[in-house]
């Protein structure tokens, strides 16, 4: 009977050390009190720890974490200094469309040129082996046309990234020896995942209805949300987790892939984040994307993971975000000529929508450029 009763207290303790850690790790909007769903949460030394849920919940920190950064398409970057903050609150941003520019003629695809920023990490239970922070400029060609002009568009436009600048800082840590890299070759896994379209996710009517009502509105999938509509004054957020649709809720590559590239790779996190203008009542389309993130957590192993890190396996988080920074309408044989086209040495454009970098970043930046 005494044995009964310590458990049942022991039961009781647990749940309610469970609802208090959950309540202390809440994202929510600061406009509209709604969860704040695929927030990337950085510790302080630049590590990506995972994303918020579909309540808003932080994945588990320790103490030595803090103070956290975190990070969502739509919203103005936030420090958590404390465990104890009861709810962490983000500013939604106010966007402007980058510069559009159309042609005379009948447009029939549509040339975005993109700001990008990568963060990505790779560690192992006990140690960090590498943080890399890049930066790119990318062009994505996505059809417009209609009617007989669709199908020629598509063959000219097929949505992928085209990298026509990076940098990249890297530390990496092997054997408690510190390498430091600047401007390595890089092509993060999420922009090969990345491919944007003209299609836009079907949008809840109610959610279109008056820029007054502020709501959300989620799609199951077959073992959780598959897509979380965010709405709020001007911006309709749309976060998709394709790992709804699995039924392990992991994605891997194909055996014989693997034994080619000499690793595999499974992907348990896996969130694609858009965020629309809204002016009206209308539905967006491609043309009103203002920015867009996909935030990845996988686990990779094999004989390369080996040779490059003396280890049988190790973690990655990868979190990418774009700022549209021009819009062009064009033919499609302009877009024939561009897709393969790659500048010797563009500007770097950074619009005031992407948010300071945070101080772990920084640190990085300085550490590898030696300043």
């Amino acid at each position: 009977m005494y044995k009964f009763k310590y458990l049942l207290c022991f039961i009781t303790a647990m749940s309610l050390a469970c609802s208090k850690m959950s309540a202390q790790q809440r994202v929510i909007d600061a406009v509209d009190s709604v969860a704040v769903v695929a927030a990337t949460v950085f510790s302080d030394a630049g590590k990506l720890i995972g994303l918020t849920n579909e309540q808003g919940e932080l994945p588990i920190a320790k103490k030595s974490d803090f103070p956290l950064t975190i990070r969502c398409i739509g919203y103005e970057a936030t420090e958590v200094a404390t465990p104890q903050t009861a709810t962490i609150f983000l500013t939604p941003q106010c966007f402007e469309l980058g510069e559009a520019i159309i042609t005379p003629a009948e447009p029939e695809v549509l040339q975005l040129t993109c700001y990008a920023r990568s963060f990505e990490t790779i560690y192992s239970d006990t140690f960090q082996l590498e943080n890399k922070y890049s930066e790119h400029m990318v062009n994505f060609f996505v059809p417009v046309a209609t009617g007989k002009r669709a199908k020629k568009a598509k063959k000219a436009a097929d949505g992928r990234p085209r990298i026509i600048a990076e940098r990249t800082w890297t530390i990496r840590n092997v054997n408690g020896c510190d390498t430091l890299i600047k401007n390595e070759p890089n092509e993060p896994i999420s922009m090969i995942l990345e491919q944007l379209s003209q299609e836009t996710d079907t949008i809840p009517q109610r959610l279109l209805k008056s820029t007054e009502e502020q709501a959300t509105h989620s799609v199951k999938g077959k073992t959780g949300p598959k897509i979380v509509y965010s709405k709020t004054d001007d911006n309709l957020t749309v976060a998709h987790y394709p790992l709804a649709e699995t039924k392990k809720g992991v994605i891997s590559l194909p055996k014989a892939i693997t034994f080619i590239l000499g690793f595999d790779i499974d992907i348990t996190q896996f969130y694609i984040t858009r965020s629309y203008n809204m002016n009206s009542t209308q539905a967006p389309t491609i043309k009103d994307l203002v920015s867009f993130a996909t935030a990845i957590d996988a686990t990779i192993s094999g004989r390369l993971i080996r040779f490059a890190y003396d280890r049988k396996e190790v973690k990655m988080s990868l979190h990418t975000e774009f700022y549209v920074v021009k819009t062009e309408y064009i033919s499609a044989e302009t877009a024939k000529d561009r897709a393969n086209l790659r500048l010797a040495a563009p500007k770097f454009e950074i619009p005031a929508s992407a948010p300071k970098l945070d101080a772990a970043t920084q640190e990085l930046i300085r550490k590898v450029d030696g300043k």
